[in-house]
Parts: structure tokens; sequence; C-alpha cells
């Protein structure tokens, strides 16, 4: 029996059970908090994971802290959306490369000694970031949406997961196949699906102690975090019976050949002689310090690579990606999916002038690498409309063909589709539209979204609907049944039709967000 144990000030919290002791903290929000639970560790670069026992911690585990996150390149995009998350420029986290595959565990104290039939749904997180950067800290705080779940009645555990970035996690070359094969592994191309797998399976293995149901975790994630979802359920192995994917971006798998191409330019930027053989490659470049291999990343590492043992049956010149991708299994019944409607606006709309190198090569990427086609475009649209353009491209349009497809491939299979069209009324470059990550703060039920009046309709819809559908119950009503999908406005929630939804006028949205603001100010 697990037994838990508060000192006097009401925010230390130790957890001991089956020879597992723990000591977390109980949230203001009154949430158990366990931080940094390390699931594997990545001792050999460019090596699968080495898996954890929760059992083998030292007793007690300090679980208080934000662990280590993977190393990456720096940036300040996120900084841009940081008028919805608290603390988000507060935190500076330390990257450690053989240390961040760790997790961080949200459950309402009475979870954590439960009677035999008061297991709780399980929502595990997956974080984007284009494959190479993130973490599972202060965007994805489980803190607000358990309190939140309490509140309504449906209780859940929120578990956000760390896992391998950029050429830490997706690395793969003859000479790492090789290198497998002469001990008797199978080769790993995509390292960081891998960790991510290694969490879901200790989530199976271990949530039990925290409450959770291990036959309830619904796998979700955004952006990069959303593709790993459909990777998952790609890779077939049921380690969680529900889905949900927000804002997946048009994301292909690099072929074995690109991988290979990569692997060859980053030993030729390390200096490392073409002539070296495998095992002097692989020797020299684990030699070199993580920042060393940082500043040698240039991007190439990122999306997944092809792996016939991870996509059983995929084949680019003779499947098409949509049929491939909407054949979902029998064991994953239920999936949401959805976008917003400015998605790349969280990448343009910072940037002041389309013209520039950033914005061209941004462009470029998506029309098939043609320059003078991208620089054109920079040149003769305004900017809402490369942002609406560029969208449809490299979200609505893919996720469209997918639900389509996902239907007839996979008519059992419960889809329940959305889109956000209530434009944000922060001040700011990111003003007047629903952009890229926009979904996350309602998700997470963050009390920034409470500023403004459509914001928190918004909030007092979504966060709700998603709770119910981590409950087991029907968020809205599917796709399947009626064509239709939730739309969210400023205006509330309503069911459209999916084909042709309804775009908010530019000027409607503009004269929306001015008047709420009005209405704040003047509150």
């Amino acid at each position: 029996m697990a037994t838990v144990t508060l000192d006097n000030n009401l925010e230390d919290l130790r957890y001991s059970a089956d020879n597992v002791q723990l000591r977390g903290f109980l949230s203001t929000h009154h949430v158990a908090n366990f931080l940094n639970i390390p699931y594997a560790t990545a001792s050999v670069r460019f090596r699968p994971a080495t898996p954890l026992r929760l059992y083998d911690l030292p007793a007690p585990y300090d679980a208080t802290q934000y662990g280590p996150r993977c190393p990456q390149p720096e940036g300040t995009l996120h900084l841009t959306m940081s008028h919805l998350f608290e603390q988000m420029s507060l935190v500076h986290q330390l990257a450690e490369e053989t240390t961040c595959l760790n997790l961080n565990i949200y459950a309402p104290p009475s979870s954590l000694s439960p009677g035999p039939s008061s297991k709780l749904p399980v929502l595990v997180w997956i974080h984007g970031g284009a494959f190479n950067v993130g973490d599972n800290t202060v965007q994805f705080d489980g803190n607000h949406l358990v309190k939140k779940s309490v509140e309504v009645g449906q209780p859940v555990i929120v578990v956000a997961i760390n896992y391998r970035l950029n050429l830490f996690g997706s690395v793969s070359s003859r000479e790492l196949a090789d290198e497998a094969k002469g001990l008797g592994e199978a080769h790993v191309p995509n390292q960081g699906l891998d960790d991510q797998r290694i969490a879901l399976q200790w989530v199976q293995s271990y949530i039990h102690h925290f409450g959770g149901d291990p036959g309830k975790v619904t796998l979700c994630g955004e952006s990069a975090g959303a593709y790993s979802v459909i990777y998952h359920l790609k890779g077939n192995i049921p380690l969680f019976q529900q889905a949900m994917m927000q804002s997946p971006p048009l994301m292909p798998l690099r072929t074995t050949e690109e991988a290979q191409a990569a692997f060859d330019k980053l030993v030729a930027s390390a200096g490392i002689s073409v002539d070296a053989s495998s095992a002097e490659k692989l020797a020299a470049l684990r030699a070199l310090s993580t920042q060393e291999l940082i500043d040698l990343f240039d991007g190439s590492f990122s999306s997944p690579i092809e792996d016939p043992n991870w996509f059983v049956g995929y084949d680019r010149d003779t499947v098409h990606p949509s049929t491939f991708w909407a054949d979902l299994p029998s064991w994953c019944p239920r999936i949401i999916l959805g976008t917003t409607q400015d998605e790349t606006a969280l990448m343009l709309a910072p940037i002041e002038d389309l013209k520039t190198d950033q914005a061209v090569a941004f462009l470029q990427m998506l029309v098939s690498q043609n320059p003078a086609q991208a620089s054109l475009m920079a040149r003769t649209r305004s900017k809402r409309e490369t942002i609406t353009w560029s969208t449809d491209q490299m979200f609505l349009n893919p996720l469209k063909s997918l639900v389509s497809a996902a239907v007839t491939k996979s008519p059992n299979i419960g889809l329940y589709t959305y889109r956000i069209h209530c434009p944000d009324p922060f001040p700011g470059p990111l003003q007047g539209y629903a952009w890229h990550s926009y979904g996350i703060p309602f998700t997470f039920n963050q009390p920034a979204c409470r500023k403004y009046p459509e914001l928190a309709r918004m909030q007092d819809n979504m966060t709700p609907a998603f709770l119910r559908f981590l409950s087991g119950y029907e968020p809205w009503e599917s796709f399947n049944t009626t064509r239709k999908m939730m739309c969210w406005t400023s205006r509330g929630a309503e069911m459209v039709n999916a084909e042709h939804p309804p775009v908010a006028d530019e000027q409607a949205q503009e004269a929306t967000v001015v008047a709420k603001r009005t209405e704040t100010v003047g509150a």
C-alpha cells in the first residue's frame, strides 16, 4: 500500500510504495508533482537508450526540480509565445546528453493512495520543436489541467516526456548499422522515437504507482510531437489506447540515402578523414564534446528516417503517403486531429520583411526547393496571404487528405477533428493570428487564457472537451458520422462543414481584437 506524507508547510511530499521512495511536492494548485524521473539513459551517443526501472532509483529520490533537457541549438522563437505560458521566460534549463531522458508526472494527491477501482486516465505528452528543440517543462506544466480535471469530476494524470533531438536523436548511417550488426543488435535509425517508445513502456510498467491506469493512456502531442504520435500508431505496438494530434505538419520521412549524406557531411565538418574506418569515424564523433557536436549542427538531422522495422510496409515508390498513414491500428479506436487557422504565423509573423533570406528559405521549403518561386512569393504576397498559403500547404491540406483517407481506410476508428479560428488578442507579432502551438495553453488550461473574454470562452469549451476525451467520452460529434469538425472562434464553439469551414474576414478579426481589448482595459 502506498503511503503519502506531507511536512508541516504542505509542500514537501514523500511517496513510498513497493520499494519506491520519491520526494516530490504538492503545488499551490494542490497537485502532486514528481519531476525529473529518469526512464532511460543515453549512455552511448547515436545508440539506443538503456531503459531504467523505477525500483532502481536511489531512495529517497528527489523529484522536486525539472531535469536536464536534450542538448539543442539556442533559440528565441519560444519567447514569442511566452505571453500565454507562466514562467516560460524564467526557466533556464540545463542540457545534458546522457541524463536528459526524464519525465514529469502531475497527479491528484488522492490518486497516490488508490483503491482497486480508482485508477485514473493518463495523458502522455510529446513536445514539439521540429525534432530539433524543445523540452517537457513549463509549456507542458500539468498543474492547471489536473486541477481543472478534479474540479469537473474527471480527474486525470499528466506525464510529459523528454527525448533526444537533432543529431542526438536522428542519426543513421552504414557505419552505425554495421556497428549494431557486430553487436548482435538491430540498427535503430531514430533514436529519439525509440526514446519515446521506452517512455511509453515505462508508463505501462509504473504509472499504477501514481494512481494511473495503463489501460487508459492517451498519447498526445503538438507539431513534431503530433507526428510522433502518428509514427507510434504506425509502429504498431499498443502502448496507448487513444491519441490526440495537434497541428501535425507535413513532415515526410527521410530516406536512408538522405540520412547517409547528412552523416557524411557531419564527418567531413568534424575534420574526420573520408578514408577512416567506420569504427574510427564513430569514435571520433563520440569523442567530441556535446557543444562541439551542437556547433556542427546544420539542421540536416531533424525528421525521422525510413525504417522497415518500425514503418512496416512503407514504400515511398509504390504506396501513396495518405494510404499508408491512414491505415490506422484497431487497438487505438479514437483519435483527435486538429489545426489552427494561421499555423505558419509563428514562423513568419515575427519577420518584418518577407524578402529576407530567412523568410525566403522557409517558403522555399514549401515550394519544392524552388528559389525563384519562393523569392517571387516573398515579393508579391502580403504577410497574411503568405501565412494563409503556407498554412494550407504545410498543415491544412495534408491533414485534410489524411482524415479523408482514414475514413475509408480505417472506418472503425472514431475521428474527431477541430480547427482554432479565434485570433490571438495579445499585443505583439502574433496578434490577430491563430498561430502554431496556440492550442497548447488551452489544452493545459493556462491561466493567461483568462485575460481576454474571447480566450476565456474558448478555454471554457476546449479544455473540458479534451478532458471528456481523456475520460473515455466523446469530445464532440465524430467526423465519421457528420463530416463536420469542431470550430473554436472568438464567439464560442460550433460544428462546421469540414470541407468548407468558415474563414473569418481579416477586418472582422481585427475589429474583434480591438473591441475585446477595449472591454478588458475598461473593466
